[in-house]
């Protein structure tokens, strides 16, 4: 089982929250740093980040966010070599008939969908529970919490700021999804190959 967050993975929410400010507050949103809070990152005061939270939830935006260059494409071909594979995503579960139809709308079919919550909530108990031996995310916390559970780690970086350092981690790090399977690709048809074997015996 492969497991892969959504947001910063799969899904571009920066990019919808950049048009989104945009279109609200009539004026560039310009990344002025690479701290964690969209507030700080993009100079917004608490009265227009609320604003800007609202109008993505009335709007309904987390079911219309775009997929990142070559990921949808990654995910197919993993499928196509008779890989499972499991979203788990940092979302509350209201959300999770939007974020369904959301990936579905972008081409995928025949995989597993696991709201943890919220950005903040552990994802080891879904982790554990659907054996995933393969775990990509983009934030360091959520890898470092399964390094001795899951043995293939992925980092997506996307230069955001971390609560943790790489080097406390053993996790392949790469700019997106789509460079990280192009250069992993046989591994992983190996590593899925030994995978069902041992389940056989």
């Amino acid at each position: 089982m492969i497991a892969l967050d959504v947001d910063g993975v799969v899904l571009n929410l920066e990019q919808r929250i950049i048009e989104l400010g945009e279109d609200l507050f009539a004026r560039p949103m310009l990344r002025l740093n690479n701290r964690y809070r969209f507030a700080d990152r993009y100079g917004l005061n608490e009265l227009e980040i609320e604003q800007l939270w609202r109008e993505f939830d009335q709007r309904g935006l987390l079911g219309q966010l775009k997929p990142y260059a070559g990921a949808i494409e990654a995910i197919q071909e993993m499928q196509s070599l008779g890989m499972p594979i499991a979203f788990v995503t940092g979302i509350g579960s209201n959300w999770q008939a939007a974020r369904d139809a959301n990936l579905r709308a972008c081409g995928l079919r025949d995989f597993q969908l696991f709201c943890t919550g919220s950005a903040f909530e552990p994802k080891r108990p879904v982790l554990e529970a659907i054996g995933a031996h393969t775990f990509i995310d983009d934030r360091l916390r959520h890898l470092h919490d399964v390094q001795e559970l899951i043995a293939h780690l992925v980092w997506i970086d996307l230069g955001d700021e971390q609560e943790l350092d790489h080097s406390e981690i053993s996790a392949h790090r790469y700019p997106s999804l789509a460079t990280w399977f192009s250069c992993h690709r046989q591994e992983l048809i190996e590593l899925h190959q030994s995978n069902r074997q041992s389940r056989s015996e």
